[in-house]
């Protein structure tokens, strides 16, 4: 048990990892046609970091943001492989193992309306915390991200639970999850990082405005 945790565990944190750095290479190529100069966290570091983003960046032919790719590493470690592993086992003992019609709707219906939404709420907040920013900051990220974030993935994550379920054995389920969530984790590192300012208090959820009142009262 403790080697398959920890399995899922790696495979979740290198792919995670894998789709912040598609991202981060399709925002240089769109910087580059653009004729905007790339900046990245990474220039800030200390001159080892420096070092190691020069490598990196020789390889991929950009320069990497290497802290925010360590952030995603560390989601995918902590939060995704752990999360998944546990959730899809107790999905199995709820609805059965089986791969006919019926067990594969159930299954994918469970698990859309139930651990897309508390991942998808949860990797805001841990996200947020390994950036180091305050709980009020994450929780206007969500309040701004998470209806788009939900609608993108109803039409990506049922099809690809439907044939997780139905196609794919089960020790080999979160291998799979993991692939397609390259792409997914591409398109979650955009969110994450588009737009960051207005989290910082250009865009406020109806709590900061209800609180903001009752200090003025």
């Amino acid at each position: 048990r403790a080697f398959a945790m920890l399995r899922a565990a790696a495979t979740s944190s290198c792919v995670m990892a894998c789709g912040d750095v598609l991202c981060q290479g399709v925002q240089a190529y769109d910087r580059r046609r653009s004729g905007a100069q790339a900046t990245t966290g990474a220039r800030d570091g200390e001159e080892g970091g420096a070092s190691a983003s020069a490598l990196v960046s020789s390889v991929l032919g950009f320069e990497p943001d290497l802290a925010r790719t360590a952030r995603f590493f560390a989601v995918g470690a902590l939060l995704h492989g752990p999360f998944f592993h546990l959730a899809f086992k107790r999905v199995d003992a709820l609805v059965g193992v089986g791969t006919d019609a019926a067990t594969v709707i159930k299954k994918t219906a469970i698990s859309h309306a139930t651990l897309f939404p508390s991942y998808t709420c949860a990797f805001f907040f841990a996200m947020n915390a390994l950036e180091g920013e305050p709980v009020a900051v994450g929780a206007n990220k969500l309040y701004d991200k998470a209806l788009p974030t939900f609608v993108s993935g109803t039409y990506f994550w049922p099809v690809a639970n439907a044939i997780n379920f139905g196609y794919v054995p089960r020790p080999r389920r979160i291998l799979f999850l993991n692939a397609c969530g390259v792409g997914w984790n591409a398109y979650m590192s955009h969110v994450v990082s588009a737009g960051s300012a207005d989290a910082r208090g250009v865009n406020v959820g109806p709590h900061e405005h209800l609180l903001a009142a009752s200090k003025r009262e």
